[in-house]
Parts: C-alpha cells; sequence; structure tokens
C-alpha cells in the first residue's frame, strides 16, 4: 500500500498518482501548478528576470492567507480543509521534495525546456486555461478553472 508524500493518507488513483501524491492533495497541487506558471506566463509578459521557486512560494503563501481573510472578514463561505491542505502542499513544496513534480510538470514533454526559466504562453478559453511552451508550443498543462473561483 502506497502513502501520500503530503498528507499521509492513503494512495488511490489520480493525475499525481506516479508522484505519490493521493487525488485530494493533488488537486490542489493542481492548484498550486496553475498558480507557478501564471506568475512564469506575468513574469513574461512584463520581461521580468525568473524568480526561483521559493519566491513563488512565499507568493502563494501571501496571496492564500489573502484570500482566507477576506473570505472570512466578508463571511464568506470558505472550505477550511482546503486552505489547510493548500498549505500542506506548499509546505511540502517549501521543503524540497519536489524533484519529481519539477521533473514531470515543470519540464516540455517534447522539446525539455525548463519552463521555470523559459516563458510560457496562456491560452484562456472559457473556464478552461491552458499553458503552453514558448520554444515550441506544446500544451504542456491544462486546466479547468469555474468563474466562481477567486482570481490569483
Amino acid at each position: 500500500m502506497k502513502y501520500c508524500k503530503i498528507c499521509e493518507s492513503e494512495i488511490a488513483e489520480g493525475v499525481y498518482e506516479n508522484l505519490n501524491v493521493c487525488p485530494i492533495c493533488g488537486d490542489v497541487l493542481g492548484d498550486v501548478v496553475v498558480c507557478f506558471f501564471d506568475v512564469v506566463a506575468r513574469n513574461c509578459l512584463k520581461e521580468v528576470t525568473k524568480e526561483d521557486v521559493p519566491a513563488i512560494l512565499r507568493k502563494l503563501r501571501d496571496n492564500l492567507d489573502w484570500v482566507e481573510s477576506i473570505s472570512y472578514l466578508h463571511d464568506m463561505k470558505s472550505d477550511n480543509r482546503y486552505f489547510e491542505r493548500f498549505r500542506d502542499v506548499l509546505d511540502w513544496l517549501e521543503k524540497g521534495e519536489d524533484k519529481d513534480l519539477s521533473k514531470e510538470v515543470f519540464k516540455c514533454r517534447v522539446c525539455g525546456s525548463n519552463l521555470m526559466e523559459r516563458c510560457v504562453g496562456v491560452e484562456r478559453s472559457g473556464s478552461w486555461v491552458r499553458f503552453y511552451c514558448k520554444e515550441c508550443e506544446h500544451i504542456v498543462s491544462r486546466h479547468y478553472i469555474p468563474s466562481t473561483n477567486v482570481p490569483i
């Protein structure tokens, strides 16, 4: 039996099963991946030099704290378990235990470019966001983002 590297619950089928991440943490990890690619894409548009992973993780933690506090202040319904799991995923990433994730997610499978060092492009279509490698234009990540989500 395999257990999740992040929350230590039993692993079932999921997108990040091969990385030993359970489906619940995998959903949150998918949200983190969207945020990573979004930061990289925004930096490319602004011609900002690359931000390192710790800087992006700090930005995500700050945004998470902000969203959680705004939700509380405006008496919005929020999922505290989601915020807790998001923090668990960020903690795991901050420990540097994401080496397989970097190889699996942040590297273009077609041309081999490191997507954290190169620019990624963004295509938005309705509730879908697609990130593509600027070197070879291969779609590297595709995510469904309902309009009810708070934009990061």
